[in-house]
């Protein structure tokens, strides 16, 4: 526990009674057990304490079966050593029995003291607002030693060719930009999609419309494995060709069963459909209420009043918290070309 190193039960008589050291007393004067001692040892580790109460720390003892015996809880004093590092050795003296002191010896002199000399004698190595040789060293190594620190975690930087401009940095979040800032956002988009491509595209920044909402269909009877939407879509969001990023995954089942355990990604026939088998696109199905919105922790993902569920990649962190908490397994990646997109 510590007594002797924060100086805080640095007395015996702070745990135990003093008319009884079988006893503890509480700070309220209240006499405790030892077998009851866990409350006392609460008052000073006090999350712990209440981690052991309710079972997150400590042991337990006794049977599965309660028939064949009792289940009971460690206390503390039974893992700890209470007494644990050792106090500090006091100076004992004999009880006093009357009011007059215990005389103490008297000191001695000492009369060989080096005779003070000057500020240049004295302290010498030592400049005049007190800094020495072996502290101007020391101090220069801690920092020789964080330079370094801060020199290899910045290395990976030099590797980047498309550092991010000061706009992109300082960009807001979606739903904070006005219109004069959205048309700057919009209108840099163009710019960079020209310079890089040599083509001027026209981006709109479209808002839901009232009354309006949009719902996601799928009709598995019609599919047929050829993976043409998979490479549409990559057309269309600007994806990453090489490697290859895709937002939709056709998955190729049994007929009879949904057990995506059996699914298979990778099929390669020569021609489809396959016999025997059926095949499922899984994307964003656009949930009603979408568990990747609730467990975005920056709100980059969040659902329009036209029940379109939306991405702002400017804002995304890149956690995938929402791979993780999508039902549909749909192995969505970030695309860095990307900007405001709406899923699936």
């Amino acid at each position: 526990m510590g007594h002797g190193t924060h100086n805080r039960n640095n007395n015996c008589f702070n745990c135990h009674d003093e008319q009884n050291l079988e006893l503890l007393q509480a700070r309220d004067g209240r006499q405790i057990k030892l077998a009851e001692s866990a409350p006392l040892c609460g008052s000073c580790h006090g999350p712990t304490y209440r981690d052991w109460e309710a079972g997150a720390h400590g042991r337990t003892s006794g049977y599965w079966d309660r028939s064949a015996g009792p289940i009971q809880r460690r206390i503390c004093v039974d893992c700890h050593n209470p007494h644990h590092p050792k106090f500090r050795r006091a100076n004992r003296r004999p009880a006093r029995i009357c009011s007059i002191p215990w005389p103490r010896p008297p000191r001695k002199l000492r009369t060989d003291m080096p005779t003070p000399t000057s500020n240049s004698q004295e302290n010498e190595g030592q400049s005049a607002d007190g800094l020495s040789r072996r502290n101007f060293l020391r101090t220069s190594a801690v920092v020789a030693t964080g330079l370094a620190a801060l020199a290899a975690s910045l290395a990976p930087l030099r590797h980047l060719n498309d550092f991010p401009s000061l706009d992109q940095f300082l960009q807001k979040y979606y739903k904070e930009l006005t219109p004069e800032e959205m048309k700057k956002v919009l209108t840099r988009i163009e710019d960079e999609v020209e310079r890089q491509y040599g083509l001027r595209p026209h981006v709109r920044d479209l808002k839901p419309m009232n009354g309006v909402e949009f719902v996601y269909a799928l009709n598995l009877t019609r599919c047929i494995g050829c993976r043409k939407c998979v490479h549409a879509c990559v057309a269309e969001n600007n994806q990453s060709r090489n490697p290859e990023i895709q937002y939709i995954r056709v998955v190729r089942l049994p007929h009879g069963s949904l057990d995506l355990e059996k699914a298979e990604h990778n099929y390669n026939p020569e021609q489809v459909p396959e016999k025997g088998y059926f095949y499922m696109p899984v994307q964003c199905q656009q949930c009603k209420n979408p568990p990747c919105v609730k467990v975005c922790p920056v709100h980059a993902t969040w659902q329009d009043k036209d029940g379109i569920t939306v991405i702002d990649y400017n804002w995304c962190i890149g956690c995938r918290y929402c791979e993780a908490a999508c039902p549909y397994w749909p192995g969505i990646s970030i695309s860095p070309n990307l900007r405001f997109r709406k899923s699936g």
